[in-house]
């Protein structure tokens, strides 16, 4: 269907006719609903149809004639709202009547025919009366509704509100021709705010953390301390090794030079190997205290070659 100025032309409102209800428009609403009109004309000449369609829509609201119908209808189909159109071209023959030329009545009925196929009807029933009832965000009427709503094919939104209730959406896709129907339940909104009822769940509970004891914290302290020292003495162990084997290098080194060397090798590697002793023996413990519970009767010492702990296991 092709739209042109020629179609947008035929709907004059300078005067009030068949559909224009039981009170005449005023001048004023005569002259504003002309403005309207030419507005919506160089709107749809520069491809605003939606613009168009509410200066359209605004003038028939302000002079109603059966002409401004079929402007309507041809801007809805170039929208691609096909239930908009058919329902404004059905509107046209009947407010049109005798009124509508014959030629230009054959013409409307068969785009009628044409717009049935590329349209749905749904029937939509609500548990509540006066719920407002949308497609696509435009209000088609309140529940309960008298007729199936007609929409157009395609992916629609059904949305269903009242006050009070949460409002229910849905999107349904329809075909060209169908005819199905929906159910939908409103319910108060304070619903959403209960607490959904608890489920029992199956994993179990976290045990809570204990505590570290202070006997832990102390141990872990020692075993710090230790480690350190182990690490030290092993340092001044291999340097001391490390120079008694250059001293046994240097010619005419005495026995006595070599033999303290020899000692304060051998004693700096004792030394280590005890406080890595010790190293472990402490982290073991700081390990106990840590996992098992606290004891208030702990008492960790370190001496030249042990590590000495007392208390209660």
């Amino acid at each position: 269907m092709v739209l042109t100025v020629c179609c947008l032309a035929a709907a004059s409102v300078q005067a009030a006719g068949p559909g224009a209800g039981t009170s005449a428009p005023t001048r004023e609403a005569k002259e504003e609903a002309q403005r309207r009109f030419e507005a919506g004309k160089d709107l749809y000449e520069e491809n605003d149809f939606r613009g168009a369609l509410i200066e359209f829509k605004r003038a028939y609201q302000l002079a109603p004639h059966f002409k401004l119908l079929y402007t309507i209808a041809q801007v809805h189909y170039q929208l691609q709202d096909y239930a908009a159109s058919l329902q404004a071209f059905e509107k046209y023959l009947a407010d049109g009547g005798r009124d509508v030329p014959g030629p230009r009545r054959a013409e409307v009925e068969k785009e009628i025919e044409r717009l049935k196929t590329r349209v749905a009807k749904v029937e939509i029933v609500c548990n509540k009366s006066g719920a407002e009832v949308a497609v696509d965000e435009v209000e088609v009427g309140t529940t309960p509704l008298s007729k199936p709503v007609v929409v157009s094919a395609g992916r629609r939104r059904i949305s269903v509100s009242m006050k009070g209730k949460a409002t229910v959406s849905r999107v349904v896709e329809f075909a060209g021709g169908d005819t199905t129907s929906m159910t939908i339940e409103l319910q108060d909104d304070d619903a959403k705010a209960k607490p959904a009822p608890t489920a029992t769940s199956t994993t179990p509970a976290a045990p809570p953390s204990r505590p570290v004891s202070t006997g832990a914290w102390i141990g872990w302290g020692v075993t710090g301390v230790l480690a350190a020292g182990t690490v030290i003495t092993g340092v001044l162990a291999l340097q001391s090794s490390k120079d008694l084997a250059d001293e046994r290098e240097t010619p005419n080194v005495g026995s006595g030079a070599l033999n303290d060397a020899s000692s304060k090798t051998s004693a700096l590697a004792l030394t280590t190997d005890i406080l890595g002793a010790a190293t472990i023996v402490a982290g073991g413990v700081s390990l106990y205290f840590t996992l098992k519970k606290p004891s208030n009767a702990v008492q960790v010492g370190v001496g030249p070659a042990a590590v000495v702990v007392l208390g209660r296991f």
